[in-house]
């Protein structure tokens, strides 16, 4: 090899490497608080120049070296809006979003109701017949109320400290339903296999 085609080389390499300098293969990482992957609703780069570019997680993005702003939207989780330098020819942006409110339409229907009698009543359970939601409310001076619910068909469950007292089917309605139950006098729950 002449010298003349050493430098050539040598040229060329430097001018490859020079070009190479003002790119990366950049990706965006969204994660909740324990770094399970949250889908975002949006995520969008803001290059210094302004020139936005809309992106996927995960997806493998071609940037010029420089600052971005990053905007991400993911339902459940209060809007994040991060300043990264990108200067690195492979890096990835890792953005932690944090809890917010909900943005979904809350449901019009509840049920609300008394227990007669209410001693040793702690708390009741709602049990979607026709889907899987499930959850308790306490019950106070012997009422329970329940709102927010789909309208639809439920099973209430009047709950002791130690087991099931009565079981009871209700159905919820946008004017509500008003539910009073008669507790049994039994000496085990009246949820026992036993009664």
């Amino acid at each position: 090899m002449t010298i003349r085609s050493a430098v050539t080389l040598i040229s060329l390499l430097g001018l490859m490497a020079i070009g190479a300098e003002g790119q990366a293969r950049v990706q965006v990482h969204v994660t909740d608080a324990l770094g399970s992957p949250v889908p975002p609703q949006s995520l969008k780069l803001t290059a210094e120049d302004g020139t936005t570019i809309e992106a996927r997680q995960d997806e493998v993005l071609n940037l010029k070296y420089g600052r971005y702003a990053v905007d991400v939207t993911a339902q459940g989780f209060s809007n994040a809006a991060r300043n990264f330098l990108v200067d690195q020819p492979q890096q990835i942006l890792s953005i932690t979003m944090k809890l917010g409110t909900m943005e979904v339409p809350l449901h019009p229907c509840s049920i609300a109701g008394r227990i007669v009698p209410k001693d040793g009543v702690r708390r009741i359970r709602l049990l979607e017949l026709f889907g899987s939601y499930l959850t308790d409310v306490p019950v106070v001076d012997g009422a329970f109320r329940f709102q927010n619910l789909e309208c639809g068909d439920y099973m209430l469950i009047v709950m002791s400290s130690k087991r099931c007292l009565a079981t009871m089917m209700s159905h919820a309605t946008m004017i509500g339903s008003n539910v009073d139950i008669r507790l049994p006098e039994l000496g085990g729950g009246a949820c026992d296999p036993a009664n």
